[in-house]
């Protein structure tokens, strides 16, 4: 199984998802992520008291929210939140998840002995038909402080690829795809968002990208983008033989 989020790195370096990962604790990564959670739940329901918060986390965010003036329905307007989805890569065949979505990940994880399903969630998503022309539109909403842009972002990609699956592959569909950075501070800070426009031929050339990664798993690629995030570098004797270092402004 590949998963959505890793794309990127999976394109640029297939190795990364065979060779074994580590992942090394971090409590300042955990606080990180439950903060990102929350905002999530927030920008879906409106609801900051979600279970399992912690109360020093929906007292940050309210005060957010209050000091930004961000309004919800501003940045995520008549879309759908948090959809999960699995595709298949050589059948094309796309699965939607429809239960509880606290439970979604567990849904993801059946799919997880089989390399050739890709699993995701796409934090927001609008997709409409007007004169015989499709348009879809997909968000990542991020809550930390590293920038990530949207421009030929394979991540954001993948998380259009179920949707133009489902719609029949259209090559002449209008494909929007956007990052929205509103990082825990400043508190006043709005979010920021990032466009790229693209279309069907794009994510046409996606797919056969996916496809290539999953078909030739011992191709490796390192270099600091690759390797700086990857739970798998440890393990790679490529990267070990690099001699690539990541100092403090590089990560």
């Amino acid at each position: 199984m590949l998963r959505a989020s890793e794309s990127e790195r999976a394109i640029n370096c297939p190795a990364s998802l065979v060779l074994e990962k580590e992942s090394e604790p971090s409590e300042s990564r955990d606080k990180a992520a439950a903060f990102g959670t929350l905002v999530h739940w927030w920008k879906e329901t409106g609801r900051f008291n979600m279970k399992g918060a912690s109360a020093a986390d929906i007292k940050c965010l309210e005060k957010k929210v209050m000091l930004s003036g961000t309004e919800r329905d501003e940045w995520w307007r008549d879309g759908t939140h948090e959809v999960a989805f699995a595709f298949h890569i050589r059948t094309h065949k796309v699965k939607w998840y429809k239960g509880n979505k606290a439970k979604g990940d567990t849904w993801k994880a059946l799919f997880y002995h089989d390399t050739e399903w890709i699993t995701g969630t796409a934090d927001y998503a609008k997709v409409s038909q007007a004169g015989g022309e499709w348009h879809f539109s997909i968000d990542d909403l991020k809550t930390g402080r590293w920038p990530v842009d949207a421009t030929e972002n394979k991540q954001l990609l993948t998380y259009v690829m179920p949707f133009w699956l489902e719609a029949g592959k259209p090559l002449n569909a209008t494909v929007c795809v956007s990052i929205t950075q509103w990082p825990r501070y400043p508190l006043s800070g709005l979010p920021q968002k990032n466009l790229w426009w693209t279309d069907g031929l794009t994510l046409a050339e996606h797919l056969q990208d996916l496809a290539y990664a999953l078909d030739n798993p011992n191709e490796t690629e390192p270099s600091l983008d690759n390797c700086r995030f990857c739970d798998a570098k440890n393990n790679c004797s490529a990267f070990l033989a690099s001699g690539i270092t990541f100092g403090r402004t590089n990560g």
